[in-house]
């Protein structure tokens, strides 16, 4: 899931402690390591290497992982957020009156 601000990747991790998850984050990509672990008598939690490659580049400082309820989230902000290059443009309404509005064949202005 993704914001104009924020990438977020929610993964099902059930009977893992935040022990056993590494997290590692490059601009790029995510990759969320765990190596099998016995969590109940008789239970073992299945090794797993899984990478995605990330949507926007994120600020690899700007990273928040947590885990809760057997699901690890992990929230990135986007690197021109974190940078501060990225600037919010007002949307104004048009000009032109109503009913004022550019007839058929009139030539649009730049």
């Amino acid at each position: 899931m993704q914001t104009i601000e924020d990438v977020t990747v929610a993964f099902n991790a059930p009977g893992y402690s935040s022990k056993d998850l590494i997290v590692e984050v490059s601009p790029e990509c995510l990759r969320l390591q765990a190596a099998g672990q016995q969590w109940r008598a008789g239970e073992i939690g299945a090794p797993f290497d899984w990478s995605v490659a990330l949507p926007e580049p994120v600020d690899t400082d700007q990273v928040r992982a947590t885990l809760e309820d057997g699901v690890l989230t992990v929230k990135m902000t986007k690197a021109a957020w974190a940078r501060g290059d990225a600037k919010r443009v007002p949307v104004r309404g048009a000009s032109v009156a109503p009913g004022q509005a550019p007839q058929e064949g009139d030539q649009a202005r730049a």
